[in-house]
């Protein structure tokens, strides 16, 4: 069994996780509390993650990176070049922003990494890494869209849509 390293992946993965370690260094001026995902979710999205990354890098046995023409190449250049250009711009407007979240980039920031393991798992063909790359979409986009609703009802006054409370009858 081989196990290579794949220079392109590694690139693009490097290029994805760069804003992630900036934000680890300059968190937001504006933290918001939402109510942590549940465990097990919390737990699948960092499988997801962690099967991406190293799937989508290193080449082990039948999970080998690569594409079968130069076409396929092209279109996963054009779409990681998409995906990575679209992350780094909500990123960028984090930074602009004096390092303020807007609930409205919550959501891409959430689904251009998604799309970017989905895209590549699919490209190449490879089977583990699409596997992985949708247990980290369905957990990432789940949980990120849980506190989004709850920032939101926050944001709201978090009493619309609540069930007016039933009053008492006097004797």
């Amino acid at each position: 069994m081989t196990v290579e390293i794949s220079l392109w992946s590694a690139v693009t993965l490097a290029a994805l996780l760069l804003p992630n370690l900036l934000y680890v260094f300059f968190k937001p001026v504006n933290p918001e509390t939402a109510e942590p995902p549940k465990p097990f979710l919390g737990w699948l999205e960092q499988l997801g993650r962690m099967g991406c990354i190293l799937l989508m890098c290193v080449n082990i046995g039948p999970f080998q990176f690569g594409f079968r023409s130069d076409a396929v190449f092209a279109i996963w250049l054009i779409a990681m070049a998409g995906c990575i250009a679209g992350y780094w711009g909500m990123w960028v407007w984090y930074f602009v922003n004096g390092r303020r979240f807007a609930l409205w980039s919550r959501m891409p920031m959430a689904i251009l990494p998604s799309a970017a393991f989905l895209l590549t798992g699919a490209l190449c063909l490879n089977a583990a890494l699409l596997l992985f790359a949708a247990v980290f979409a369905l957990a990432h986009c789940y949980n990120t869209y849980g506190a989004v609703r709850q920032l939101r009802k926050k944001e709201r006054g978090g009493t619309q849509g609540a069930a007016p409370a039933k009053r008492k009858k006097k004797a």
